[in-house]
């Protein structure tokens, strides 16, 4: 899986003149429009801030004073001091930004769930505005960005999952685009292979397809600006009104650069009396509903002050305050066409996730804990007299059985002990001694029992060797431990809305292989509420659930997906790596014996022997650091003493190490 970089900086075009808009809106730049009585810009302020953003740069010129008012108005620290607004003559007026503040202007926090942070906004003026474009804007910056950054325009009013969708994507480079709006003055986009730009323009003539149309929102490599940099100081002597999408095309061969299309995406630009109606009128009641929706960012997370427990069992984990806050939300009937939306970005954003294609993966949502997704896999996806082989190795590949059983399923039980290593050799005799009388393969990922990382990938391959369904039991690696879904030739994979994707128990969900489940339509139904294309096609049909979905548990995994967009698969990955390497670290030092050797552990679960001691009583253990506000959990495996350690959630080091300080206070308190 490519690491994505991680985007901290926003630049903003805001040199316009404005002239089209006429009477008393040009007393003021275009960014100051209010809609909702918000300003543009003051709006993309308080969203790029929310979505990680950490440096924003503005580019002026017309009326550039009140872009640094603007700034100053973002008070440091809360303490109401005005910045500086000396910003002439191409100087940068720098304003910090925190987190603390509660009034207007001043709602900015790490949606992540973090701690607050600080945001630095800069004002750079391009003193030739007036006769210049807006990639002269964007060269006039170049002393004052140093890094990858999102490029935005300071008239647009735009659904904040733009922004996510390109911070969370891999590629480098990516344009925003939407479906045609027919809104006037559009700049038409020309896609080549794999959506790479060929061209743009505002004359569809020069183009010889249209694909798509310029949002004004886009992802832009170091690399990519300098190429546009030196695009632009050969040819601002001929072209000093270049725009930046001309610059765009000229070096999109050298820098790779995608359009990332979203057909529905509500947005607009106001550059007319004409944009300004229908801004008012459709664009922005469409968006302040779909916002809502996607994000409730209205919702301040830090009016409700929630204890933080720390989580070290398998699962529900520890959520940020985000997350929970998202929860309080209006009553709403689930049937509404608002909240259809909502479990329709979800169960997109589910997928990609594990990278699978929309085009032929589709996530199936269930009210229920992550045994309910196993049911519905195991109950739906073994054909009528077909056999499953289940591989066991820890209570959950036994839990499988035990589905099996429950519905008269004919299996072969694959059994390597708790714990034990899987032998794919051993496996793959037993499914060539079986061809024919088996179906489906079904095992687990991780195996939460002790915190083996199962071989998934080579297990999916032996069954797309013998021509063989794979179900995967994804509940407690989803989104923790790198997953591909077309890589490891997974047809149906279960998962849940409360471990590592870090939302809220009460959804779990299926991502399946479409020609899979469509295979499925004429099967046996062995449950009613849990049949699984029965709960697929009543949603590709009707657009909504079958039966009362856990609302505002969808919305915590809403925003729960979006937090782990902003923070990024490998960078979870790697946060995780970290706290389990800590926690390790701590236990052996002291002296605390592991039931796996390091190669073997998933990265996210330790099971830890109990120590042979008279003095020592898991249950006392147990409360004492649940007084310290950490919670641990005993063993799964029943031939020996052991508890587990898991570090999934969101937490962090300090976390890990705050634990390792209050299990060692018990330790020593304790003799043990």
């Amino acid at each position: 899986m490519k690491e994505k970089p991680i985007i901290k900086t926003a630049v903003i075009l805001a040199a316009g003149l404005g002239s089209r808009l006429s009477g008393s809106y040009n007393e003021k730049p275009k960014g100051f429009l209010p809609l909702g009585g918000t300003p543009l810009i003051e709006r993309s302020l308080k969203l790029l801030i929310e979505a990680g953003i950490t440096s924003i740069i503005i580019g002026t010129g017309h009326l550039h004073e009140f872009y640094d008012e603007l700034a100053a108005s973002f008070k440091t620290g809360g303490n109401g001091d005005r910045g500086s607004n000396d910003a002439g003559g191409g100087a940068a007026n720098e304003i910090s930004v925190s987190g603390t503040n509660s009034d207007a202007g001043s709602c900015i926090t790490n949606s992540g769930g973090g701690d607050n942070i600080n945001c630095s906004i800069k004002c750079v003026i391009n003193p030739d505005y007036a006769v210049t474009g807006s990639m002269a804007t964007l060269y006039n910056l170049k002393g004052h960005i140093a890094e990858d950054f999102l490029l935005l325009e300071s008239d647009l009013l735009y659904e904040k999952r733009g922004l996510y969708e390109l911070v969370g994507d891999a590629r480098e480079n990516i344009i925003l685009a939407s479906g045609r709006t027919g809104s006037g003055d559009e700049v038409y986009i020309e896609t080549g292979c794999e959506d790479r730009l060929v061209n743009m323009s505002k004359r569809a003539g020069e183009l010889n397809k249209i694909d798509a149309e310029l949002v004004g929102i886009t992802k832009v490599s170091l690399y990519a600006y300098r190429l546009m940099c030196a695009c632009y100081e050969k040819e601002s002597a001929a072209r000093p009104k270049l725009d930046y999408e001309s610059a765009l095309v000229s070096v999109s061969a050298e820098s790779d650069i995608a359009v990332k299309k979203i057909d529905d995406y509500a947005w607009c630009e106001i550059d007319d009396e004409n944009h300004l109606q229908r801004a008012t009128n459709k664009v922005y009641p469409e968006i302040s509903r779909r916002d809502g929706v996607y994000f409730r960012s209205e919702i301040k997370p830090r009016t409700i002050k929630v204890k933080r427990n720390i989580l070290l069992n398998p699962g529900p984990a520890t959520t940020s305050d985000t997350v929970k806050m998202a929860m309080v939300v209006p009553d709403i009937c689930p049937r509404e066409e608002e909240f259809d939306r909502l479990i329709k970005s979800v169960c997109r954003d589910l997928l990609k996730v594990v990278n699978a294609p929309e085009a032929q993966y589709a996530a199936v949502l269930f009210a229920g804990s992550g045994t309910a997704a196993m049911d519905a896999a195991i109950n739906s996806a073994v054909p009528p007299g077909g056999r499953i082989a289940i591989i066991v190795n820890g209570a959950y590949g036994e839990r499988m059985l035990k589905i099996a059983a429950a519905y008269k399923i004919p299996y072969i039980e694959i059994n390597f002990g708790a714990g034990g290593r899987l032998d794919l050799d051993r496996i793959e005799k037993i499914l060539s001694e079986n061809a024919g009388a088996l179906s489906t393969v079904a095992m687990v990922h991780h195996e939460t029992t002790t915190g083996i990382l199962n071989p998934a990938r080579e297990v999916g391959r032996l069954c797309q060797k013998h021509n063989l369904t794979f179900i995967l039991d994804s509940i407690s690696s989803f989104a923790g431990v790198p997953i591909d879904a077309k890589e490891f030739n997974i047809d149906f994979m279960m998962s849940t809305s409360n471990k590592c994707i870090q939302g809220m128990a009460g959804a779990a969900f299926i991502i399946c292989r479409k020609a899979a489940l469509e295979a499925l339509k004429n099967y046996e139904k062995r449950s009613f509420y849990l049949d699984l294309y029965d709960q697929y096609a009543y949603f590709e049909q009707k657009g909504e659930t079958r039966f009362t979905p856990p609302v505002q548990v969808i919305y915590a995994l809403r925003q729960a997906l979006d937090e782990y967009f902003i923070e990024g698969g490998p960078a979870r990955f790697a946060r995780y790596e970290s706290n389990w390497r800590t926690l390790r670290a701590g236990l052996l030092r002291l002296g605390f014996k592991l039931f796996h050797e390091e190669t073997d552990e998933s990265r996210i679960l330790l099971t830890v022997y109990e120590p042979h001691c008279p003095n020592y009583d898991f249950k006392k253990m147990h409360d004492y650091l649940y007084s310290r506000g950490f919670t641990i959990y005993p063993g799964k495996i029943s031939l020996s003493k052991t508890f587990r350690l898991a570090n999934m959630g969101d937490i962090n080091a300090a976390d890990i190490d705050n634990f390792i300080s209050a299990l060692a206070d018990y330790v020593e308190q304790n003799n043990i």
